[in-house]
């Protein structure tokens, strides 16, 4: 069963930080349109994300926990640890082709930056910090749009005397 609630994809608000003129930061604002994940690659996603900080040594620590009988773990939980213990870790460049489908951009003259894959591996070449903050982005909107405040916000129903 196929049921579409929402778009297959989200705009997110991007801000890019480099040396300015005088060392003032130039910040640079635009949007950018990442993909709607299944739970399951989100999770699968996540998984990866987190194994950028599990060390080899780390990795073997939590499988010895996980093989020791005297820890309680239900089965479920033992199966999603053994799958961070074994997840790949993502850098930045791979996790924005799994998620980034599309960018509001332009240049400084106001022209418009058409998005690719090889535009985006271009532009981080010669613009060095732009993608960790597509990736900051992504997180930020999907925190953003979790959050309790957020929720409660969006969840309200209208005022009988809004317009």
């Amino acid at each position: 069963m196929a049921v579409i609630l929402a778009s297959c994809a989200f705009w997110a608000p991007v801000k890019f930080v480099i040396p300015g003129d005088d060392a003032k930061p130039e910040i640079i604002n635009f949007k950018a349109r990442f993909k709607r994940l299944s739970r399951k690659e989100r999770k699968a996603l996540e998984r990866r994300v987190g194994a950028n900080s599990l060390t080899a040594e780390v990795r073997k620590i939590i499988s010895e926990r996980l093989g020791n009988p005297e820890h309680k773990h239900t089965a479920k939980d033992r199966e999603e640890i053994q799958l961070r213990v074994e997840a790949d870790p993502i850098d930045d460049d791979e996790f924005l082709k799994e998620v980034l489908v599309d960018w509001d951009l332009k240049d400084k003259q106001g022209k418009a930056v058409v998005f690719s894959l090889a535009a985006l591996e271009e532009l981080a070449d010669e613009w060095d910090g732009i993608e960790p903050a597509l990736v900051n982005a992504y997180f930020d909107a999907r925190r953003a749009a979790t959050s309790p405040e957020a929720v409660q916000k969006n969840s309200d129903e209208p005022s009988a005397t809004t317009t």
